[in-house]
């Protein structure tokens, strides 16, 4: 069984909790980029900051090679999306890899 361990640096609410656990699910069966991690998740019976520390980090080279659509959910639509203000493209320095758009 994995051991938690925080740093009780902040406190947050049991709502960020719940909200963080229903966002990492829907991340990883509706976000193509983040699918193949589901096997890696160790499951909601895990405190979610348990989950989001067994999956690896997300690189350059994913996003390039899931942007734009597989970095959203699969029924959101990314230009709607900038239309609206609800999503912002950011970029990259490139001081440790070239520059990537991420979402």
């Amino acid at each position: 069984m994995l051991k938690q361990v925080i740093n009780q640096k902040w406190e947050f609410s049991p709502d960020y909790f719940t909200r963080s656990s229903k966002i990492l699910d829907t991340a990883l069966t509706q976000v193509a980029v983040y699918r193949s991690w589901k096997t890696l998740d160790p499951g909601p019976v895990y405190p979610v900051d348990i989950r989001f520390a067994a999956l690896p980090a997300l690189t350059k080279k994913d996003i390039r090679e899931n942007f734009p659509q597989g970095l959203i959910p699969v029924e959101r639509d990314i230009n709607q999306g900038i239309v609206s203000g609800e999503i912002q493209l950011v970029y990259s320095t490139g001081t440790a890899d070239d520059k990537v758009t991420n979402i």
